[in-house]
């Protein structure tokens, strides 16, 4: 007796399968919903089954761009009355272009904080399998080409996992019972990629996995109001900041681009989702005067900044002068990490993480993300301050004629972020970050959950700077770029900082 295949029907939304059109089959009606923030981290929807020895029976994408889309339900039945049938359903949600080449079913752990702490594994540990889909008619036979090939329509692309909410459920079909499922992809999953080799899977909980167990539809899978969008939920920013001190709201955003692909040592992809709290931010970068105004204060057991006329100078750049005078509204630079975090920490607050500092770059306050923190257009020389070399050797020079070097600090020559007018993060100097410098696909960041990350491995004393500077050329101002790393005592003429303090009295703001 030939087995009769399950059939994968997309009903949409707000309409349900009528059950007086089909024949009394088993059925299992599921509505899908989503929490997450529809377009911005939930966009597709793809839909697989799989037989529960593993062979692939169907897929199906289908674009759901708009909240108005979700919940979205379909139908899988079969007409075999005789026995009942199960079925893996594997739900993955994610956004748009969001995709990577299909090389078989893989799966990999997510690997302690130091199993491969400083640099991309060449092949991390991982279940794979050569899976693929193969054409089959209603009866479950095969289709054969004209050389007696089964035909292959396996998709060349899938989901990137760190960027997916992956949901996989067993689906039991009952002879001649139509039920059905709800099942709502929540936010707290993504990244956490469901296991097709031990069946196990995230529910709501990043990378918590609980086993799949056997579901029977129930009559109370109503498609109903969407929950799109309240994941994360609301981080309004409503402490009182102080003078030169922006309020910015917490919210989700996918860190990293690859379009950074090449420069520096570490590129800043893979891409994940990260949610962050609200956060008070410095308007400007810190200046000369600021800081002089605390460095004198009292007594301090730190390395200072460089100044131009010191022995052995840093950089003729160096904004730094233990005086009054004209270079006080300049943005500080020539200043060691260990320093410039030490201002942060003493003045309530903190350098930012990279997660961070990104956020409010790319993304806080915004319907999309930007590529760069002014917008979406690549800068000209009379925007920013950046390509102000002096020479070749010591970088891109196409703008010098509008000054070298670094800037006033209160004049960002419209490099501001949208919304909240924060002044300089493309240009001018990059910034010191809290975290140590390491490539995103290393065990460090990888361990981390969606939940404000943080790089804080030990083993290496290199630290993170963001942003783009006075001395690089318009395309490496983009939000994402990650290219230098530095001790915590080594000082830049490149390099200046901000503060960012908690955004919420419950955060001890």
């Amino acid at each position: 007796m030939s087995r009769l295949w399950p059939l994968l029907l997309l009903v949409g939304t707000g309409c349900a399968p009528e059950a007086e059109v089909l024949p009394p089959l088993g059925e299992a009606v599921v509505v899908v919903d989503t929490d997450a923030p529809v377009p911005q981290l939930v966009s597709q929807l793809r839909v697989d089954l799989y037989e529960l020895d593993g062979t692939w029976v169907r897929t199906l994408e289908v674009p759901r761009s708009s909240r108005e889309g979700w919940p979205l339900s379909f139908s899988i039945f079969t007409s075999d009355q005789a026995r009942g049938r199960e079925l893996l359903l594997r739900l993955r949600a994610f956004p748009d272009n969001k995709v990577r080449d299909y090389r078989g079913e893989r799966f990999v752990p997510v690997p302690a904080p130091d199993a491969y702490p400083d640099q991309c594994p060449g092949a991390p540990p991982e279940y794979t399998e050569n899976k693929r889909l193969l054409r089959r008619d209603e009866a479950g036979e095969l289709e054969l080409d004209e050389a007696g090939e089964p035909v292959d329509v396996t998709p060349l692309e899938e989901p990137l996992p760190d960027l997916t909410i992956d949901r996989l459920l067993h689906v039991r079909l009952e002879p001649g019972v139509a039920g059905g499922l709800r099942v709502t992809l929540h936010g707290a999953c993504v990244g956490t990629e469901a296991n097709l080799f031990d069946l196990e899977t995230c529910v709501d909980a990043a990378q918590v996995y609980v086993p799949v167990e056997p579901q029977v539809g129930s009559d109370d899978a109503q498609l109903g109001p969407t929950q799109a969008g309240t994941w994360p939920p609301p981080g309004p920013c409503d402490a009182v900041p102080d003078d030169d001190e922006v309020c910015v709201d917490g919210g989700a955003f996918i860190l990293g681009d690859l379009g950074v692909f090449g420069f520096g040592r570490f590129d800043a992809f893979p891409e994940r989702v990260v949610v962050l709290p609200p956060l008070r931010v410095d308007r400007f970068e810190v200046t000369v005067a600021d800081f002089r105004a605390w460095w004198t204060a009292e007594p301090r057991d730190l390395p200072a900044p460089s100044a131009p006329e010191d022995d052995g100078a840093v950089s003729p750049f160096c904004t730094w002068s233990e005086t009054e005078g004209e270079r006080d509204g300049f943005s500080l630079n020539c200043v060691p990490w260990v320093t410039a975090r030490a201002y942060c920490l003493d003045r309530g607050g903190d350098l930012p993480t990279e997660a961070q500092w990104e956020w409010v770059a790319a993304a806080a306050g915004r319907s999309q993300q930007d590529r760069y923190p002014f917008g979406s257009d690549q800068a000209a020389c009379d925007l920013g301050v950046h390509a102000r070399a002096d020479s070749p050797a010591v970088g891109a020079t196409e703008c010098s004629a509008l000054g070298l070097g670094p800037q006033l600090a209160t004049e960002p020559r419209g490099d501001v972020t949208p919304v909240y007018g924060i002044a300089a993060m493309g240009g001018n100097l990059r910034e010191w970050v809290r975290d140590e410098y390491r490539a995103y696909c290393s065990s460090g960041w990888a361990a981390t959950t969606w939940d404000n990350p943080q790089c804080a491995a030990t083993g290496t004393e290199n630290r993170t700077a963001r942003g783009g500077d006075w001395t690089v050329s318009s395309e490496l101002l983009l939000s994402a770029i990650r290219e230098l790393s530095f001790g915590p005592d080594e000082r830049s003429d490149r390099v200046g900082f901000r503060c960012v303090r908690p955004g919420s009295p419950s955060d001890g703001g």
